[in-house]
């Protein structure tokens, strides 16, 4: 049974990595143009130590996501199939509660950065002088 469940999430993982790299790879193919492309930053693109940061950032929440989700879908068919037996039952209780409160954790952190890149980063504007005719 574990067996099963580590090659699901590793699965899932492996999937995630390759769909996240899709836009990047149609891009360079020439398959979509580059400006319908606006805004998928990727590790390969970053220029820049933020947004190198914030990419690291995107990834790990994804993929503490994704484990989330599968805690939650692992404890609720542990629960669901304790038939009685209150120490699987119990431990079934503790992983959804650690997920539940693990994907809020993840929610929460992601709001807070989410909040200061977009409130708190402040672009400095230059006027350019236009030389008079």
């Amino acid at each position: 049974m574990k067996k099963t469940i580590y090659g699901f999430f590793f699965l899932i993982l492996i999937s995630a990595i390759f769909l996240s790299s899709y836009k990047l790879t149609v891009a360079t193919a020439g398959i979509i143009p580059p400006e319908q492309l606006k805004g998928t930053d990727t590790a390969i693109t970053a220029t820049t130590i933020q947004s190198l940061a914030l990419t690291a950032f995107n990834w790990f929440v994804w993929i503490a996501g994704i484990i989330c989700v599968g805690g939650i879908i692992y404890g609720g068919i542990m629960f669901a199939t304790a038939a009685g037996n209150e120490d699987r039952s119990g431990k079934a209780k503790t992983i959804l509660l650690y997920s539940i409160i693990g994907g809020a954790v993840i929610l929460l952190a992601w709001a807070i950065l989410t909040f200061i890149t977009t409130t708190l980063t402040v672009t400095p504007t230059i006027p350019i002088p236009v030389p008079a005719t």
